[in-house]
């Protein structure tokens, strides 16, 4: 039986340490990176960064719980370990360039022996995690529209109304998109490596919600990863 919800006091750690560093990261990039967060009042600075802990928290969190759970459960040993040069990597981006590099650890998984199988299905399940919690803020948000009104769960944050649902769905896609990208050691290499069809559903479904929820993709981004990921699949010819 796995027991994905045991932690040692390292990975306590290393994981609180991730939300925070990830949450920094996302406020540093949306505020402008290193010239544009300068300009901005403490207060919006603050409460985006509340909303990204929140919302990124519950994703990042969630999804490598679901990692280690399936790593226990086909008889392996797993423990979430920080990785200080994606840590390094996640900040210089957020502040100097305007993309994301969120890598900041990730289940470090110790078997005698495991399948091609098993081990894409302990990866895909972290981005299907995120897919499900995108979809469960999505349709929060589109109740709470309908129900409550446009402002319902909304903050204002730089001089605009931000809601907290659409960004957490938004953002819980882009985690589960950006982890399905073919380049090791991201999940989406292992995913390959053992179906290319559910790499492809994953990879377009998480892609669809972030385009619902304006992140700021086009289909041009999604032809250039499928693309990347057939010569990805015909060069390692799995």
């Amino acid at each position: 039986m796995a027991y994905p919800f045991q932690f040692t006091k390292a990975e306590i750690v290393d994981i609180f340490v991730s939300v925070v560093a990830i949450a920094l990261a996302l406020t540093l990039s949306q505020g402008g990176g290193l010239d544009g967060i300068m300009k901005i009042p403490a207060s919006d600075f603050i409460s985006l960064f509340t909303l990204f802990l929140v919302t990124i928290g519950i994703g990042f969190v969630l999804h490598e719980i679901m990692h280690k759970y399936y790593a226990i459960k086909f008889g392996a040993w797993a423990q979430f370990q920080a990785w200080p040069l994606g840590l390094a990597l996640m900040f210089g981006m957020a502040l100097f360039l305007p993309i994301m590099f969120i890598a900041p650890g990730a289940v470090v998984i110790y078997a005698v022996s495991i399948s091609r199988r098993e081990n894409g299905i302990i990866s895909v399940a972290g981005p299907v995690t995120n897919i499900v919690i995108s979809i469960v803020f999505l349709l929060a948000g589109f109740a709470g529209v309908l129900f409550g009104g446009s402002d319902f769960g909304t903050m204002a944050i730089f001089n605009q109304k931000i809601s907290v649902f659409f960004l957490g769905a938004g953002v819980n896609a882009f985690l589960a998109f950006f982890n399905m990208l073919p380049v090791p050691p991201l999940d989406g290499s292992k995913v390959i490596a053992w179906d290319m069809r559910i790499w492809g559903i994953v990879t377009v479904v998480s892609f669809g919600l972030m385009m619902i929820t304006g992140m700021g993709f086009d289909l041009t981004s999604l032809l250039i990863v499928l693309v990347f990921a057939l010569l990805y699949k015909s060069i390692m010819r799995f």
